[in-house]
């Protein structure tokens, strides 16, 4: 299992949003569908290296569940609810998602360095590059960051 992407706060509001979870929505049907042409044989050790997830850093949750209403709650908790339940079931492909915890001071400093830099997607940012995965946004950085790939779900929306 790999990580392909990493959302940021400006992806998860879009996702708990009414008006702007399609491209979100859209960008992770891709992984899903990208999944699911590698096939079921669960003896092909190969193949499931291939699967991937999306990330969501947990300071990115926790900004989005604090700013999105009721209705953008309720998503990010039933989101939640089927991570811990693919986590009890020890089941990780159950969900496209996987939560992105810090592992260290170590961590914790980069991700808060980069929060200084770019607000609102320091650890999304630190995991992208930690994990060579792509940074999923809806506000992409003004400048270029070193090594970041970069998807910017606004292009794909038309307000």
């Amino acid at each position: 299992m790999t990580v392909r992407a990493v959302l940021d706060t400006s992806a998860m509001l879009a996702y708990a949003s009414v008006d702007q979870a399609i491209p979100v929505s859209e960008f992770v049907r891709s992984v899903m569908e990208e999944n699911e042409a590698i096939g079921d044989d669960p003896d092909n050790v190969e193949a499931w290296a291939e699967i991937s997830q999306v990330g969501i850093p947990t300071s990115t949750f926790i900004a989005a569940y604090a700013q999105a209403d009721s209705f953008g709650r309720n998503l990010l908790a039933d989101l939640a609810s089927d991570l811990a339940v693919a986590e009890e079931l020890q089941d990780v492909e159950r969900s496209t998602f996987v939560f992105l915890p810090l592992a260290g001071v170590g961590d914790i400093l980069e991700a808060s360095e980069l929060e200084h830099q770019w607000p609102g997607r320091g650890e999304a940012i630190h995991h992208a590059l930690r994990l060579n995965a792509e940074l999923a946004t809806f506000d992409p950085p003004k400048q270029p960051i070193p090594r970041l790939q970069l998807t910017d779900l606004s292009m794909t929306w038309d307000d």
